[in-house]
């Protein structure tokens, strides 16, 4: 709309010396230069997701191991002399779990979801494992014992007696994140925080779980005060808490800690 308002104006004096004096042409659209855009600046590079952690099974006398990383299986066996390894075939779906079987059939592993403890350590993890190699079968355990901790639980006995009416005890595991493994089928400790409340006041510590069992170190807590009774429960639930040292699964999926004393900690999943 400018370009042309300033057309006309240059062209009236023209008119009126000589009407017979072409007026010059209006210049199109198309003739008028439009400048360049600048050139868009390329995005930024997303950055590559992380890879996930490779699942592990373990199994022993003789032990073995299998590492699923997402591309390879690989299985060590007679506690390392021997190995295969193929391309991680796809999972098929079976009656409570799945099975991984290679291309060439020389090796399958099943997977059920079921809570398995290890043989040797009574480590609990979340899936039990069978490995047949052409004639040779095993067993043992798969995942990782953080899938089992990892939430909210609700206490609901401390040392035999049921949690007293109206008070709320609970553990809320938060794992930390594992290292990846320095080698296939490298035995990676689970290891985070728990806390939650006791009772009466918020308490807080360190977990960390290996072939030895659990452990639970640098407990603290809030300091109000509350009733004798609801004190006394407290105390019991920490001085326990901070002893544990072993820890089971029931079939019903409800947790139990205890310490070499057998004094108990029971937990459902909230």
């Amino acid at each position: 709309m400018k370009l042309s308002h300033m057309l006309m104006v240059a062209a009236a004096p023209f008119a009126l010396v000589a009407c017979s004096a072409e007026s010059p042409a209006p210049q199109t659209l198309a003739e008028v230069e439009t400048p360049a855009e600048p050139a868009a600046e390329p995005a930024a590079a997303e950055a590559p997701a992380a890879a996930p952690a490779a699942w592990i099974a373990r199994g022993n006398e003789p032990g073995w191991t299998v590492t699923l990383d997402g591309t390879t299986l690989t299985y060590i066996y007679a506690y390392g002399e021997g190995q295969y390894e193929a391309p991680q075939p796809e999972a098929e779906a079976i009656e409570g779990g799945r099975r991984y079987t290679t291309a060439d059939g020389v090796l399958s592993v099943t997977v059920i979801d079921k809570t398995c403890a290890d043989d040797m350590s009574g480590m609990p993890y979340p899936q039990t494992v069978t490995v047949q190699m052409e004639d040779a079968r095993v067993q043992g355990c798969g995942g990782d014992t953080n899938d089992l901790l990892k939430g909210e639980w609700a206490v609901i006995e401390v040392n035999g007696p049921p949690v007293m009416p109206g008070s709320e005890l609970t553990m809320t595991f938060e794992p930390d994140v594992a290292p990846a493994p320095g080698s296939p089928g490298q035995f990676v400790p689970a290891a985070g925080r728990v806390g939650g409340k006791a009772g009466c006041n918020q308490y807080g510590a360190t977990y960390s779980v290996s072939g030895e069992g659990l452990v639970v170190s640098n407990v603290f807590s809030t300091e109000m005060a509350c009733e004798l009774d609801l004190m006394e429960q407290e105390a019991a639930f920490l001085d326990a808490l901070g002893k544990v040292s072993m820890i089971t699964f029931d079939e019903g999926g409800e947790m139990e800690l205890r310490d070499a004393e057998f004094r108990q900690i029971y937990l459902r999943r909230k």
